[in-house]
């Protein structure tokens, strides 16, 4: 059983540490644009959550 929770904690860094990679480069991407950081990180928002849910969903916790 610690094992299983190894993997899924080590699972669940890996899609937190890609989604705030993401999340950081598209802020950065739009910035360089000419976009206000604060409204490209709320616009962000429901897209990285689906992300997150499904990533989580089907290679996390499956």
């Amino acid at each position: 059983m610690k094992s299983l929770n190894n993997l899924v904690f080590k699972k669940y860094l890996i899609i937190a540490f890609l989604l705030w990679l993401l999340n950081f480069g598209f802020i950065q991407l739009f910035f360089h644009y000419g976009a206000n950081k604060n409204i490209t990180a709320i616009f962000l928002v429901p897209f990285l959550a689906a992300i997150s849910y499904l990533s989580q969903k089907y290679y996390v916790f499956r």
